[in-house]
């Protein structure tokens, strides 16, 4: 016993063309100008998972506690990183927490030297006398 195929005649000429979606006048066809064809194969990938971590420590560090800044500005750079690599995409709680972390650290920099000057100064002056 055989299974049951269908006759189908062989293809001719006209068969062999490419279908068309609609007659050309100059235009594409309402059906291609949709949405375009997401690849099966793909990936979306979201923003870093440390983003928003990344982002409150650079706030926290502006507005309560700046020792965190370096902190930020570390864990921003190595999420950075990890987007370049191609692993997640780059969004702006990553890069606003890390820029505050930098600001931070700076301002805490300046601020140790300013106070280490400052001690310098009351030291000096007990020393000197007129």
């Amino acid at each position: 016993m055989s299974s049951y195929q269908p006759y189908m005649p062989p293809p001719t000429a006209v068969d062999a063309q490419q279908p068309t979606l609609a007659p050309d006048y100059g235009q594409q066809s309402w059906a291609a100008n949709q949405y375009p064809v997401q690849p099966q194969n793909t990936v979306w990938l979201g923003e870093h998972p440390g983003a928003n971590t990344i982002f409150v420590l650079g706030l926290l560090s502006l507005i309560v506690f700046s020792p965190l800044g370096p902190f930020a500005w570390y864990k921003g750079n190595k999420a950075k990183k990890e987007c370049e690599a191609g692993w997640y995409i780059l969004s702006g709680n990553l890069q606003a927490g890390r820029i505050m972390g930098m600001i931070a650290s700076i301002v805490l920099m300046v601020s140790v030297g300013m106070f280490f000057l400052f001690m310098l100064s009351i030291v000096i002056g007990v020393f000197v006398t007129y």
